[in-house]
């Protein structure tokens, strides 16, 4: 009967417990109100859009739907998707619309708010291509560089350019095709720029759309650790490992290994630190830490290095 009531008290106390750590990490924003930016009720000449609304604090995501063309007489849902931000931009062509969004975290949601819009048949002439991959300004390494953008309603074809100098006056690239995509490989350090405009049958052309992205090939030089000082003792079991900062763009990845235990790699690290917690007593601890580039080239890893905590 006693072992029967601890169980039962346990059990209570753990809900207790759980609920208590939902009301701490998650806060109530069901009566927090979103105001819709743009599109708002007005007519537009321009089929692709970007959803533009009022950030929510303590909302950790945003659910967006559009749907033709109305909620009220739906005939076509064009989009039911999770987005982190505050914007969002899709295609959508001519017609009428009405489009909602509601924020959420773990444990609450917030009402829906929203507006209707119509998008009038316009000429090519007045319209966008928009510009997908590589994203704009991004570094990538040497290679097959996968170029997309979006299709556009009534569009015969697209001109690709791709050049070294934004004048394009003797493009790398100067081609006329009907899919929206391209590849290309591309192998000298440089800055490229890249640009597309869309073309109906008489010739009607879009203005061009243009981006950029950087070619980077530099491998990241070695990383020096700082601290814990090589064979340091008596560390904490709770404490955190440095190293040099090589600058903005890079990230790290740290590799530690507790005692005879099988080493772990932490990737994807912001920071030249990483705070470790937890470690038993008396374990020896190894770790190195290597440094991967904007363009995502890892460069080699640091000494391995170890410290041994307070026993």
């Amino acid at each position: 009967m006693m072992r029967k009531f601890n169980f039962l008290n346990l059990l209570f106390w753990s809900l207790i417990a759980l609920t208590s750590c939902t009301e701490i990490f998650e806060k109530d924003i069901e009566k927090e109100e979103i105001t819709i930016y743009t599109p708002n009720g007005k007519d537009s000449i321009n089929y692709s859009q970007t959803f533009w609304w009022s950030q929510v604090d303590f909302a950790t995501d945003y659910q967006l739907t559009v749907v033709s063309p109305s909620f009220t007489a739906p005939e076509k849902m064009l989009l039911d998707t999770i987005v982190k931000n505050n914007r969002f931009a899709y295609y959508l062509g001519p017609g009428k619309f009405e489009w909602q969004v509601r924020a959420m975290n773990g444990g609450y949601k917030t009402k829906y708010f929203g507006s209707k819009f119509k998008i009038d048949t316009t000429e090519i002439s007045l319209q966008t291509v928009n510009l997908k991959l590589p994203v704009n300004s991004k570094v990538l390494a040497e290679g097959l560089i996968e170029f997309e953008w979006s299709r556009l309603l009534g569009a015969k074809g697209y001109q690709f350019q791709l050049d070294s100098s934004q004048s394009y006056r003797l493009p790398i690239v100067n081609d006329f095709r009907t899919s929206t995509t391209y590849s290309y490989n591309l192998a000298v350090p440089d800055t490229y720029f890249w640009r597309v405009r869309a073309y109906n049958e008489k010739k009607d052309t879009t203005d061009w759309t243009e981006f950029k992205f950087t070619l980077d090939n530099s491998i990241p030089l070695k990383v020096a650790l700082l601290s814990p000082l090589q064979s340091a003792s008596n560390q904490g079991q709770s404490g955190t490992l440095k190293w040099n900062d090589l600058g903005s763009g890079y990230r790290y990845t740290v590799y530690i290994q507790v005692g005879s235990g099988q080493g772990i790699e932490y990737p994807n690290q912001s920071s030249a630190s990483y705070n470790y917690s937890s470690i038993s007593k008396g374990q020896e601890v190894k770790w190195k830490v290597k440094a991967v580039s904007a363009a995502g080239i890892e460069g080699p890893y640091s000494d391995l290095w170890s410290f041994t905590i307070q026993p």
